[in-house]
């Protein structure tokens, strides 16, 4: 069940990802096609004028993938993993120096407990004489 769930989550994942280079792709043909001209206060911003127009926006998607594949992981991490580390890391001290100081009370307890609940031994039946109920 779960493992076509995550099958099924992989190709649409991969759908989306196909998908939007497709538009991407489109977007810019048109953007770079002769009939598109964006001129913002007379100067031209893209158009179909040199072999590096497309430079800075390569450019821009590079450092947009490193940022969200190096800098996003790493500041979720920073963020959420590490306090959560040291937050552990607290508990267990506090923890294992709580077991050390109260382990005399605690071994104590245990005894007591395994002393009041042990079963009583029980008279043995004798094996000559037959177990006959009146």
């Amino acid at each position: 069940m779960m493992r076509t769930l995550f099958r099924f989550l992989a190709l649409a994942m991969l759908a989306c990802i196909v998908l939007s280079v497709i538009g991407g792709g489109a977007l810019m043909h048109e953007i770079w096609s002769d009939g598109v001209h964006i001129s913002v206060d007379g100067d031209e911003v893209f158009g179909a004028s040199g072999a590096f127009d497309g430079l800075g926006a390569l450019l821009g998607v590079v450092i947009a993938g490193l940022v969200l594949c190096v800098v996003l992981p790493l500041v979720l991490l920073f963020s959420i993993g590490l306090p959560l580390l040291i937050v552990g890391c607290i508990v267990a001290a506090v923890l294992g120096a709580g077991a050390v100081a109260c382990s005399p009370l605690i071994l104590f307890i245990l005894l007591m407990v395994w002393l009041l609940r042990r079963n009583k031994p029980r008279r043995a039946t004798r094996r000559n004489e037959p177990n006959i109920a009146a």
